[in-house]
């Protein structure tokens, strides 16, 4: 992916129905993860436009890599008043170039949130991440989820072929992959890792577009959201993303 088709994204990202939504249903999963395993020192792999230091202040030093110049000039105008030492914000692509002209040093957690189904090579970026993990290291993944039961709906109404189909949304943000869990577990152990920890979360019945709509219907109601969310206790694997959490073999 270059630099055009970087900043083409971002603009189509700003204007995303319902995905600010889905945005802070992430974060509560991604607090989860962070309460868990209390990374001190930890680097973010593409933050869009709410990165992980932005909510999570309990670390000593994160290294957050953006190569959208947009979101990346936003963050660090969010950060000028952080600790001098504690941020190292870099507007490039994480690559093993990257790990070859910087020093990442230990590292208790990567994240790679929202961003692996974007790239043109997922294996590149885990592969990277391998190089910079050390054994007790642990890299969290989220990518959004084929079996999402809004997919199934799609499937079982005839309007689309396959559950991997490539959607609209996908189709406009030129997103390349599409994973359901066995596809995530499967390249994360070719990637080296072992699976620590696995799901989905949050129930979307309905295209982003179509739940904008109902989101902001007068009868719908933040309720109604939080429904959805707990709806996964009953549908565990049919959430609108999925996460796996890995160590090195």
């Amino acid at each position: 992916m270059n630099r055009e088709a970087i900043n083409e994204y971002q603009q189509h990202y700003d204007a995303l129905p319902f995905e600010e939504t889905l945005a802070a249903i992430r974060k509560k999963m991604l607090k989860s993860f962070l309460e868990k395993y209390k990374p001190q020192t930890f680097v973010e792999v593409g933050c869009g436009n709410d990165s992980v230091t932005d909510f999570y202040s309990d670390y000593k030093q994160a290294t957050v890599v953006e190569p959208a110049e947009a979101f990346h000039k936003r963050l660090v105008a969010r950060h000028a008043d952080d600790e001098a030492d504690k941020n190292n914000f870099i507007n490039d692509f994480f690559s093993p170039t990257l790990y070859d002209n910087y020093a990442f040093g230990n590292v208790d957690a990567i994240i790679i949130s929202g961003m692996l189904h974007e790239v043109p090579d997922p294996f590149l970026i885990l592969s990277t991440a391998h190089k910079i993990s050390g054994p007790e290291t642990v890299v969290h993944v989220n990518v959004p989820n084929a079996n999402s039961l809004h997919r199934l709906l799609a499937y079982k109404a005839g309007m689309i072929k396959e559950l991997k189909e490539k959607s609209a949304l996908q189709t406009l943000l030129k997103q390349p992959h599409t994973f359901d869990m066995a596809d995530l577990k499967s390249m994360a152990a070719a990637s080296g890792f072992d699976v620590i920890d696995e799901g989905s979360y949050f129930i979307k019945p309905f295209t982003h577009v179509q739940m904008e709509v109902l989101r902001t219907h007068e009868k719908f109601g933040e309720k109604i959201i939080e429904g959805l969310e707990k709806l996964i206790s009953y549908l565990p694997d049919y959430g609108a993303e999925i996460f796996v959490n890995l160590r090195r073999k």
